[in-house]
């Protein structure tokens, strides 16, 4: 089977982190090519991919409104003939001659949100190229084949839009994961949460905001350290400034897969207080590593975790039932350090990227190869 994966970019991200892994595991079973369309490739990325698969660059240009990109990607298509096109953003579809309809599938890897656009192929083009906000369902309604990431992202896209999907669930490679069996003992708590730096969509200032509530409380035996980079950066770096936090929280930028990898079982606590999110990949790998989970009570993130089976839960957007979860944390050692044992099984099993590649493998089969 020949399988062609196309996807924006190649940039540290939860989407990027999947793709790798998913097409390292797919290069084992069949012949796997990966066309990226933006010039914004991470090396280190590229380097993790093995040398099995076929990597296409179309190299355009961020924001470019030049369409000649479409021409090279119907070329490359004509070129390698696949079986199966895997989109990774719906909005992709456009671009494809309707030659490769049938060929088509692609997976939602959000909660879904936006218009899905024009049935007519060059008006969505021209809506694509007109719209700031261009969403995640573009083309949605057009692409026979869709799955997604989690039951939660499936039953919004059905509730929201009357289309159904696949749920095929991420995957993670466990065995990447560091981790050490210990107790905190006295030293502070030490929270870790990783993610693109997008207050108004990742939460990180419910967790500065609860953080300075626990504080207030007198409670200062915990530290914040924040992995990742993004346009909220400066916004949360004020938050923890003009409320002298800066001794308490700490950001530590964008880091290689590795780096997170060998380093997550150093905290005490990993923390996602998403206000929306389709999945939760970093969940999975904090609990992976053997790292208590928090999360909010907010569609994937809490579906990882079984909705409090396999971690904790907070009131979605509340940063003072986030603080009350930390403190009943801080408090309760020997109970979060059991769950978080259970939970690092139960994640070797439940979201193992092998199990991935393979559930879309029988997808292929069943309903593009018949």
């Amino acid at each position: 089977m020949k399988i062609t994966h196309l996807w924006w970019s190649l940039s540290y991200g939860g989407i990027e982190t999947m793709l790798v892994n998913i097409l390292n595991e797919q290069a084992k079973l069949a012949d796997v090519s990966l066309i990226i369309i933006n010039d914004m490739i991470e090396p280190a990325l590229l380097h993790k991919l093995t040398s099995d698969i076929n990597v296409i660059k179309i190299d355009r240009t961020i924001g470019s409104k030049n369409l000649f990109f479409i021409r090279k990607i119907n070329r490359i298509l004509e070129r390698e003939n696949p079986d199966v096109i895997h989109l990774h953003g719906s909005s992709i579809f456009n671009f494809l001659n309707s030659r490769w309809a049938a060929k088509t599938c692609c997976t939602l890897h959000d909660i879904p949100r936006g218009k899905p656009g024009s049935s007519n192929r060059w008006l969505s083009i021209a809506q694509w190229c007109l719209d700031k906000d261009k969403g995640n369902v573009r083309c949605c309604n057009r692409i026979k084949h869709i799955f997604s990431i989690s039951n939660s992202v499936s039953e919004a896209l059905l509730r929201g839009y009357g289309i159904t999907s696949e749920v095929v669930f991420n995957g993670i490679v466990p065995e990447k994961f560091y981790h050490e069996v210990r107790r905190r003992g006295e030293r502070k708590l030490r929270m870790v949460q990783v993610s693109r730096l997008d207050h108004h969509k990742k939460g990180q200032d419910l967790l500065i905001q609860a953080l300075l509530k626990l504080r207030q409380q007198g409670e200062y035996n915990i530290e914040l350290t924040f992995i990742g980079d993004g346009g909220s950066r400066a916004f949360l770096q004020e938050l923890v400034n003009e409320n002298n936090m800066g001794k308490e929280v700490h950001f530590l930028g964008s880091q290689s897969q590795d780096y997170i990898a060998e380093h997550l079982a150093d905290y005490d606590l990993f923390v996602q207080p998403s206000r929306y999110e389709g999945f939760g990949l970093t969940v999975a790998e904090a609990m992976a590593a053997g790292v208590p989970v928090l999360v909010s009570s907010n569609q994937g993130p809490a579906e990882v975790i079984e909705n409090g089976k396999y971690g904790w839960v907070f009131k979605n957007e509340d940063s003072a039932d986030l603080a009350r979860m930390i403190m009943f944390l801080l408090s309760h050692e020997e109970k979060v350090f059991q769950k978080a044992q259970l939970a690092q099984k139960y994640v070797d099993e439940k979201y193992n990227v092998k199990t991935t590649a393979y559930q879309y493998f029988c997808m292929y089969s069943e309903k593009l190869n018949k």
